[in-house]
């Protein structure tokens, strides 16, 4: 499912201890609970109202998927239709990593008022 331009989206990374949380959260239209057991295969689309002419390859979180099983990362997806979605890739941090513990960035910077 895409959300439409103007939708607000963030990403947040957050370290940890023993782990890097990478999070993608949007206030989109959300993924049915019927597709989102696949929606990290290959060529899967959510809408079925969209074709590829109107974007989209249906391949995006399966090459997130892919990149996070490289990294030894999992993914978990949280979504509800008409509430948004959240997708968080957790990457374990290996010994000697530069990261440390309370480290974040993210995207929109948080307002600080």
């Amino acid at each position: 499912m895409h959300a439409a331009p103007d939708t607000f989206c963030s990403v947040e990374l957050t370290a940890a201890s023993s782990t890097v949380t990478l999070r993608v959260e949007d206030r989109g239209p959300g993924i049915p609970e019927e597709a989102q057991g696949r929606v990290f295969d290959r060529f899967c689309r959510a809408d079925k109202g969209r074709s590829r002419a109107a974007g989209g390859t249906g391949l995006g979180l399966s090459v997130v998927a892919a990149v996070a099983e490289l990294h030894h990362a999992h993914v978990h997806l949280d979504s509800a239709p008409g509430h948004g979605t959240r997708i968080d890739v957790i990457f374990p941090l290996g010994e000697g990593t530069a990261w440390g513990e309370g480290v974040s960035a993210s995207w929109p910077p948080l307002s600080s008022t």
